[in-house]
Parts: C-alpha cells; sequence; structure tokens
C-alpha cells in the first residue's frame, strides 16, 4: 500500500506543478498582452500626432506671414517627423504580429487545458 500511496501523491504533485506553471505562463501572457496592447495604442496614437504636427507645421510654411527664421526649424521637425512615422508604423506592424502570436497561444492554451481537463472526468 505504502507504494500506491507515494505514487497518488507525486502524481498529485505533478498535477499541481503542471497547473500552477500553466496558470503562471497564462499571467505572464496575461501581462504581456496587456504591454502590448498598451505600446501599440501609445505608438498609433503618435503616429497621429506627428502626421497632425507635420500639416500643422506644413500651413505655418504657407503663410505669407510667416517668420523667416522659423522655416528652417519647421522643415527640420517636418523631415524628423517624417522620418520617425515609417519607423513607429513599423513597430505597430510588429508588435500587431506579436499580439496574433500570444493570442493564439492564449487560445492553444485554454483549449488544451479544455481537452485535458475532461480526461479526469
Amino acid at each position: 500500500m505504502g507504494g500506491n500511496e507515494r505514487h497518488r501523491t507525486e502524481s498529485s504533485t505533478t498535477t499541481t506543478t503542471t497547473t500552477t506553471t500553466s496558470t503562471q505562463n497564462r499571467l505572464l501572457e496575461r501581462d504581456s498582452r496587456d504591454l502590448l496592447e498598451i505600446e501599440l495604442k501609445r505608438l498609433e496614437n503618435a503616429v497621429v500626432k506627428l502626421e497632425e504636427s507635420n500639416r500643422y507645421l506644413e500651413r505655418e510654411l504657407e503663410k505669407e506671414d510667416a517668420k523667416e527664421e522659423d522655416f528652417g526649424t519647421y522643415k527640420t521637425a517636418i523631415k524628423e517627423n517624417t522620418k520617425t512615422i515609417p519607423e513607429y508604423q513599423s513597430k505597430i506592424f510588429e508588435i500587431s504580429k506579436r499580439l496574433r502570436e500570444v493570442e493564439r497561444l492564449e487560445n492553444d492554451s485554454s483549449k488544451k487545458e479544455e481537452d485535458g481537463g475532461s480526461q479526469w472526468l
């Protein structure tokens, strides 16, 4: 009887450890997903603001009463914004791709747990 009790305890410990690890992984994925979504929104907002800034600066450059000393500053800002926008868009693409991967992993993990849970019934 002692051997069977030991086997049940080890099996129970293994199941508990696996469940704990699975729960921790889900929490990490959830945190990761939340952080990715925050960064995605931040970058999307930054692109909108940079585009708005460029439109404003271009309008300012077209004004007849624009100061000559502002032209260089505005043109430099437009150039920097124009360079930054595609960099941010590339990051947005990469984060979106990673979010889809995390969602797929979450769905796969949930499905495995559902499938695995029915084995014990």
